[in-house]
């Protein structure tokens, strides 16, 4: 169909401009005995360090700090996984719900701090909901249009940026018997809307936080509420893809 081809040719292009513009430097930057999977759990306790410093009432401004480079460390795994064959099942698993956490915990301390009103916090977690229930709804029926032909087209993209940025094992694996990855699992390859998503919702969250410890901080918080509404505009479309999608897959049963 028309519109999963477009969505996988965005997350592929998506992806693609990604490493292209880090794989360069982080792959210079990294050692090679850093495993991704490494550099996922850093971020997850960098998170509960970010939880630890809440608890001790310490000041904002270090949770901003310690919650600011977990952040920046998710662009870092994604790119060492697919460019040195290093995609796991465990490593999908932990980044997917650790990106999860973080993004919880940001805003529990951005509610905390009573940057955000009720029915923005709705607007952002109803669509999630919405994603969660038909991305489950789609696996049951064994329905996730498009994954087997984004995992090879990623392989395909990938390659094409030359031997030093190898093809990823995850979009080969993936795309053969036996592979392991996160193009493989229902859910947990991120479209590059998602990707947009949580961007949009983690610079959104850290702008009002910055806002809220500058004495004159309005246009950082007005810079915040604009991301956090874009990162609305980009669940909502997820979520009326999703609806699209199992609708599509009960025409589809009924006609049988």
């Amino acid at each position: 169909m028309l519109l999963d081809t477009f969505w996988d040719w965005l997350t592929v292009t998506e992806q693609k401009v990604r490493d292209r513009t880090l794989a360069p430097i982080i792959l210079k930057v990294v050692p090679r005995w850093v495993h991704p999977t490494h550099v996922t759990l850093i971020r997850g306790i960098l998170v509960l360090v970010a939880v630890g410093l809440y608890l001790a009432s310490l000041p904002l401004l270090a949770q901003v700090v310690t919650l600011s480079i977990a952040a920046a460390t998710d662009t870092v795994d994604g790119v060492l996984a697919r460019n040195r064959r290093q995609a796991t099942r465990l490593g999908s698993f932990l980044d997917h719900y650790i990106d999860w956490g973080l993004g919880l915990w940001l805003g529990v301390v951005v509610l905390l701090n009573g940057l955000i009103t009720l029915g923005l916090a709705l607007w952002l977690i109803i669509p999630q909901v919405v994603v969660a229930v038909t991305d489950r709804m789609l696996g049951e029926a064994g329905d996730q249009p498009g994954r087997l032909q984004l995992a090879e087209a990623s392989a395909l993209a990938v390659r094409a940026q030359g031997p030093e940025l190898g093809a990823p094992a995850v979009a080969i694996e993936a795309a053969g018997a036996g592979g392991v990855g996160v193009d493989r699992d229902p859910g947990m390859q991120a479209s590059a809307v998602s990707r947009f998503q949580g961007t949009a919702v983690l610079i959104g969250f850290n702008l009002m936080l910055l806002g809220r410890i500058l004495d004159r901080g309005r246009a950082w918080l007005n810079a915040g509420y604009a991301f956090a509404y874009l990162s609305v505009f980009f669940a909502v479309v997820q979520a009326g893809r999703g609806i699209i999608l199992v609708a599509r897959r009960r025409l589809a049963v009924a006609r049988q």
